[in-house]
C-alpha cells in the first residue's frame, strides 16, 4: 500500500496509454480495439490455413499422377515445400492414400531447422502385412537420428539432422521398393 500502490498503479496507466497510443484510440476503447484485433488474427489463421489446405491437396495430387508403378503398388517419395505444416500435410495425405488406390508414400515435411517425415500407406497393404506406415517412417527418421511413429497406415516422425535428408528418402525408396517388388 501507500507508495508502492500508487508506482504500480502509474506503471498500470502507463501500459494502458502506451497501448491507447499504439493503437491510435482513447484509453477507454483499448479493451474493444484489442478484442477487434484479436478476430481479425484468427480469420486471417483460419483463412491461410484454408489456403495452404488448398495448396497442399493440389500438391497431392499432382504426386499422386507422378507416382512410380511397381509391381506390388504405386509409391512416391517426395520432399514438400519447407514451410508446409505437418498436420496439414497429415490431413492431405489421407486423400493421398486415397489417390494411390494401392500404394505407399513417404514425404519430408523440412521447416525451420527441424525436419519432419510422414508415411502413409493403403490399407490393403498394411492388411497384408507388406507395409507398415509406423515402423516405415521411424526406420526412415532413423537416418537423420530421428524417431517417431502412429498408426500402420499413417505416421509421422522428426528427424534432427536435416544434413541427411537425402541419405533418408534413399532409405525411404529402398525400403519401399524392397516391400513392394
Amino acid at each position: 500500500c501507500g507508495h508502492e500502490a500508487l508506482r504500480w498503479l502509474r506503471q498500470q496507466s502507463d501500459t494502458l496509454h502506451h497501448a491507447a497510443n499504439v493503437l491510435q484510440v482513447s484509453p477507454a476503447a483499448v479493451p474493444e480495439q484489442v478484442e477487434k484485433l484479436k478476430a481479425e488474427r484468427d480469420r486471417l489463421e483460419k483463412q491461410h490455413a484454408e489456403a495452404t489446405r488448398g495448396g497442399l491437396a493440389a500438391e497431392m495430387v499432382r504426386l499422386a499422377e507422378s507416382a512410380t508403378v511397381s509391381p506390388g503398388g504405386r509409391w512416391i517419395v517426395a520432399e514438400l515445400a519447407a514451410g508446409s505444416d505437418p498436420a496439414a500435410v497429415r490431413e492431405a495425405a489421407d486423400a493421398l492414400r486415397g489417390a494411390l488406390k494401392r500404394g505407399a508414400a513417404v514425404l519430408a515435411v523440412p521447416g525451420e531447422g527441424k525436419l519432419a517425415f510422414l508415411a502413409a500407406v493403403t490399407d490393403d497393404l498394411v492388411a497384408e502385412k507388406r507395409l507398415n506406415a509406423s515402423d516405415l517412417v521411424r526406420k526412415v527418421a532413423q537416418v537423420t537420428g530421428g524417431s517417431g511413429g502412429g498408426k500402420p497406415h499413417l505416421a509421422l516422425a522428426g528427424g534432427k539432422d536435416a544434413s541427411k535428408l537425402a541419405a533418408a528418402m534413399a532409405e525411404a525408396r529402398r525400403l519401399i521398393q524392397e516391400a513392394l517388388a
